[in-house]
Parts: C-alpha cells; structure tokens; sequence
C-alpha cells in the first residue's frame, strides 16, 4: 500500500499474516479504515479508528514520523484510500481531537491532511496536497511546470533560490534551511522551520516582495522545545523600481508570527507596519530613517534598536512593550542615563504635548542630548537633542519614539537611571 503524505511516499510495515495473532496487529483495523473511506461510512470509520489507536498505543507503529502513532495509522489509510469529505472531516477531527502521546513527536501545526496529492502534485492530487521539492540551489519555472495542480503548499528541503512568481498560485511555502524568494506575493506566506545557531544556518533573502510579507517560524524540536538561541535572519531587500513621491520607500506591512525568534533589520524596503503581536518567540528590530514606523510586540522578548532609527519628523510607535522583558536600546543604559521629566498637566491636549516635549529637548540639551522620558495618561515618550541644530530646541531629527499603552516605565527609569 502506497502512502503519500507531505508528498514523500511511505510503505506500510509488511503485517501480511499477523491478523490471525491476537496481538492487536494494525491489519485489520487498516484494513477496515480503508473499506469505510471508500464507502464514505463515518460511522464505521469511528470504529475502526479506535481499533487503530488501540492497536498503535501497544507499540505498532507506522505511516507519516509526524504524528503519533493513533494519528500515523489512520492519516496513512485515509490519504491512500481518498474517501470522501464525510470521512475526510471525520480523519481531522480524530486527529486534531487525539490524546497526546508521551512518546509522539512533534505535531503538525495545522489542520493535517489526509489527501495529500499523489505523485508529488501531479495530477489527480488532492485539493489540500503538499509539494516537496528536494533539489537545491537556483530553480527555474520547468522545476515546477505541470507538478502544480491541486497543491496548495511548497516545501523545500533545502536551500534554494526560487521566483515565487513560478507558483504564485500556491498559498503557503514551508523552507527547510532558509531561501531567497524573488516576487513573493501578497497572498503568499512563507513558514521557515529553523533559524541559525552559531552563524549555521541560512538567512531568509525576500528580493522584490509585495507590499504584504507574512513570514511564520515553527522552530518546535521534539517533545515542543524550541531553541531560544536560535533565530531567523530575515533580510528584505528594496526592490529595484524607482518609487516616485517624496519617500522613496515601498512601505507595506510585515507581519511576523510563530515559535521561533526573528531578527530582522530595514536595510532600505520601509515598511510601514511591522506587526510582530503574534510572535512568541521574539524580534529583534532595527528601524529605519524617516519611516514613520508601527511595531507591534507580541509575548516574547524583543529587542529594539532605535537609536538614531526614529526622529520627531517620522517618530515610530511601539505597541506592546513589556517595560520587563523587552529591551530598547535608548533606554539600556548603553547612551547614558536617561533623564525623567513630569510634565504638570491633567490635559493631554496637542498643546499640553507640544509643550511637554519642547520642556524635554530643553532638558537634553542641558545634559548634552541625553534622553528624556515623560508619560503621558496612556503612553511614554522618549525625546533627545540628538541633531544638534539649536541646542535645547526641537527639529525635524531629534531623537523621538513613543511607547503607545506603556505606562509605569519613567518610575524605573527616575529610581535607577537607566534599565
């Protein structure tokens, strides 16, 4: 019996003459399973797949290493036998509703098929199937030319570079050992299952990206664990039109998400948006000049480097930051004690903030442009004489940064000095 799943084929274990032993052999409640796929009875199929978890819960084990072992035996029959939606609705709700196993590797993200296309993708494949593409370096269109029909994700297992034009209709690309992409599309998303460690590892290279980049990392070992040293170097390089107005920037919106952590520096691409709220594994984000950036944190530990990143023309807004576990670089310390000023104001009105901020350049501009932090009713700001134009007074590139619903942080900051 032929399986096929993630596109890679797998043989069932040869269990010819075991049905007869008694010892809870997978034979005959594969062999059910398969009867009821083909004759779309869910009812029967219930049955079956208890036999199947029974039976591989006593340590017979076979089909797909990335499920447990209840999961392998019923994904395995189903995908081969391509029963109907009944049944197929039945196989993934088993799956996803399974018991974990102490002894079962890493589970699957998403919902998991159990009609992955045959022969990888060609055609006939199943509407939800899995290309996986082995071949390694430069991939040029016939790499994928008539492999796509029903496929709705590419996985390469090793590192390449791809024009993501050539399968701009596949949805999700899954990468082994990073890439680089040409074109990637905005109704594409890229999942990067491992980061560098040490400097291993290859960085993921976007050239020509859309305006939407949605990039997640699965970092997840087994038994779940994820390194966290290890990190996605995500590089967005500017793409080659010229833009026309006054900012030469494509802007856009990054959006980050997943386990794994992601470092990720703007080099010239702008965007305008980094949306990082579903991340847990954590950013590490360097801004760029003159792009009034938004970043949104998520739960993990994030670090920002700003300095000399945002100014009072295009002041970047941070969202989320944990004055406990994240980290800015203008308030680390690294360039002098930061300086807390209390405005005397019970109005946060554009007139009572402008006032603020010229009283915290004056400041920095008495302490040789050091940082100054202020809190308004729901925010924190952070201004610093950083241009130099006219000592004490503020310019289009001073030093400014507002930490949006973070409050309590110009307490830590008047107690020591600095974080």
């Amino acid at each position: 019996m032929g399986i096929q799943m993630m596109g890679k084929p797998f043989r069932a274990a040869p269990y010819t003459g075991l049905s007869d032993r008694g010892d809870g052999s997978l034979i005959d409640p594969a062999a059910g399973i398969t009867r009821d796929v083909r004759n779309d009875d869910v009812t029967a199929f219930a049955g079956h797949a208890d036999m199947a978890r029974g039976a591989a819960g006593r340590g017979l084990h076979h089909g797909p290493d990335d499920l447990d072992p209840p999961g392998r035996i019923v994904a395995s029959v189903a995908a081969d036998a391509h029963g109907g939606e009944p049944v197929r609705s039945a196989v993934n709700q088993m799956l996803e509703t399974r018991p974990a196993d102490e002894h079962a590797g890493p589970k699957p993200t998403g919902s998991p098929s159990t009609g992955a296309g045959r022969d990888n993708g060609q055609a006939g494949g199943d509407p939800s199937g899995t290309l996986v593409i082995d071949e390694s370096g430069t991939l040029d269109a016939s790499t994928f030319e008539g492999r796509l029909e029903g496929i709705d994700t590419l996985r390469f297992t090793s590192h390449v570079m791809a024009d993501a034009s050539d399968f701009s209709e596949v949805g999700d690309i899954i990468l082994d050992n990073g890439a680089t992409l040409l074109n990637l599309g905005n109704e594409q998303t890229v999942t990067a299952l491992n980061g560098s460690l040490d400097g291993e590892d290859e960085p993921l290279v976007l050239r020509e990206a859309g305006q939407a980049v949605d990039i997640v990392t699965d970092f997840s070992g087994p038994g779940g664990h994820v390194d966290p040293d290890e990190t996605l170097e995500l590089v967005v390089e500017p793409t080659s039109e010229e833009i026309g107005g006054p900012i030469p920037y494509e802007l856009g919106t990054l959006t980050l998400s997943g386990n794994g952590a992601v470092s990720y520096e703007d080099t010239g691409r702008g965007f305008e948006n980094i949306d990082a709220s579903s991340l847990t594994g954590g950013l590490t984000f360097s801004g760029q000049t003159y792009v009034w950036e938004h970043v949104f944190l998520g739960e993990g530990a994030d670090t920002l480097n700003m300095a000399g990143k945002s100014n009072y023309y295009a002041a970047d807004e941070i969202t989320g930051f944990d004055v406990g576990e994240d980290s800015l670089d203008v308030i680390s310390g690294e360039f002098g004690d930061v300086k807390v000023i209390e405005p005397d104001t019970q109005n946060w009105d554009r007139d009572a903030l402008m006032n603020a901020e010229h009283q915290a350049i004056e400041v920095s501009g008495e302490n040789g442009g050091a940082y100054v932090a202020f809190e308004t009713d729901d925010s924190t700001r952070i201004l610093g004489d950083t241009e130099g134009r006219r000592t004490g007074f503020l310019s289009d590139g001073d030093f400014s940064i507002k930490l949006v619903g973070t409050t309590g942080l110009t307490d830590i900051l008047a107690a020591e000095g600095s974080l």
